[in-house]
């Protein structure tokens, strides 16, 4: 029983150690998560600039090639 005593408090050791370096870890990692989820107010603004502006363009576009589908079967005899 004190081979199995001394394995037990060397287990509970080890663990204790990567108890702490888990907490560590984990606030080293809501660090990093903060520092990439922080965007600049030019980035942001940018992005929702040109997607406003790329759905303009595509909803004109397709606007137009379906006026001239309309006019083609408009003016295909049938």
């Amino acid at each position: 029983m004190v081979a199995t005593d001394v394995a037990a408090r060397e287990l509970n050791k080890r663990y204790a150690k990567a108890k702490e370096l888990e907490k560590l870890t984990d606030s080293q990692r809501q660090t990093l998560k903060q520092i990439l989820q922080a965007e600049k107010w030019w980035r942001t603004l940018l992005n929702y600039g040109l997607g406003f502006v790329l759905g303009v363009a595509s909803s004109l576009i397709a606007s137009i090639l379906y006026e001239r589908w309309k006019q083609t079967k408009a003016l295909q005899p049938g």
